[in-house]
């Protein structure tokens, strides 16, 4: 290849890789990086690397933060482990987003994590925009016994 392609190629790509406004960004988390909101539900939260669920008799939320490496609309999604027809003992999880302070920016509506189809499809929570100074997490409530949810993806 000729030097002056060579250099133009080497632009090409350093311009791509510096420039993420024009790179889509997807990212998924299992669901067990997410943490029960007080402590003492901790042991209510049964996990694995494929999912998490509440065992417990009681509704109890699970929070999982993340850190988007996106800048501007975001689309949070949240994928349940089974395929049910009927939504039975289901989460309900809402996106949020925040100022590295914990001030209110904005949060998606209430949504039912639960998939009728096979495999189980994700479930859209809303876009948000987030910006390269916002934080983000997945505010879940699991009733308990419930199903599980098995990833977040943003």
């Amino acid at each position: 290849m000729k030097k002056w392609a060579m250099g133009l190629l080497g632009t090409a790509a350093f311009a791509l890789l510096t420039t993420g406004a024009a790179i889509g960004y997807s990212d998924t988390l299992p669901a067990m990086a997410g943490h029960a909101w007080v402590a003492a539900d901790a042991g209510c939260f049964a996990s694995a690397w494929s999912e998490v669920r509440n065992t417990c008799g009681s509704t109890k939320k699970l929070l999982v933060p993340i850190q988007s490496r996106a800048n501007g609309s975001v689309n949070f999604r949240a994928t349940p482990t089974i395929t049910s027809p009927i939504c039975v003992a289901t989460p309900t999880c809402r996106a949020v987003v925040t100022t590295p302070s914990n001030g209110f920016v904005a949060q998606s509506g209430a949504t039912l994590i639960c998939s009728s189809a096979s495999p189980p499809a994700a479930v859209s929570l809303g876009t948000l925009t987030v910006s390269s100074t916002s934080v983000a997490h997945y505010d879940c409530d699991f009733p308990g016994p419930s199903a599980a949810i098995g990833s977040f993806t943003f």
